[in-house]
This record gives C-alpha cells, structure tokens and sequence, in this order.
C-alpha cells in the first residue's frame, strides 16, 4: 500500500523531479498488466453469461418444440382412433340398414348403399322445397 501510494506521489511530481526506481517501475508495468488482465477477465464473464443466457433460451426452446411435436403427434393418434371409430361405425350402420331397411333383392327392385340413400333424400327434398 505504501508503494502505491508513493508511486501516486511520484507520479505527481513535475518531469524534471521524477525520480522512479526500478522497483516501482517493475510495479507499475505489473500494475498495468494485472488491470488489463482484470478487464479481459470481467469480459470473459461477461461473455460467459450471455452465452449461458443463450444455451438457456436455445433449452427452453428445444423443450417447447418437443412438447409441441409431442403434442402433435397425441393429437394425431387421437384422431386416427376417432376416424378407425367412425369408419367402424359407418361400416356397422350400413350393415344394420341395408339388413333391416332394404328388402332382399328381387326382380326390379334396386338395392342401394347409405351415402346413395342420403343424396337421394337430398335431391328428394330439394325437388319439394323448389316446387
């Protein structure tokens, strides 16, 4: 500490007065260098935290991403079993109809299938609600 502040006085001495040994000469050059080496360091850990800021929003992106893949793909499974039921049960309603609702073949009758049926009651319908 008595050095430091002996070089500060040194330093304030006029040119012709300054007087400085090689010590404090030595002291100061390594005074010099441990502050730059003390600034490199301050933006070494100031580039360390933006970059553990940056892996942190990349983590929070990639755990979102997935869960929205996750998602995704729970939705389309859901919906997949919603399609096999649907089919499942079209298949069974068509079957209940065309056994209950249409009579056995016989000459001259014409035996038609569910979707035929229903765009016949449309076109039915149409013709009555246009007249």
């Amino acid at each position: 500490m008595c050095q430091g502040q002996n070089l500060r006085n040194d330093l304030r001495r006029p040119a012709s007065t300054l007087t400085i040994t090689p010590v404090t000469a030595r002291l100061a050059v390594t005074n010099v260098e441990l502050a730059a080496a003390r600034a490199r360091l301050v933006e070494s850990m100031a580039q360390l935290e933006r970059e553990r800021a940056r892996a942190a929003e990349l983590r929070r992106r990639l755990a979102e991403s997935y869960a929205e893949r996750d998602r995704l793909r729970k939705l389309a499974s859901v919906m997949d079993i919603i399609r096999y039921r649907l089919a499942s049960k079209k298949l069974r309603l068509e079957a209940t109809y065309s056994r209950n609702y249409l009579p056995a073949k016989q000459e001259g009758t014409i035996s038609i299938g569910l979707s035929e049926a229903g765009d016949l009651c449309t076109s039915r319908r149409s013709a009555i609600l246009d007249s």
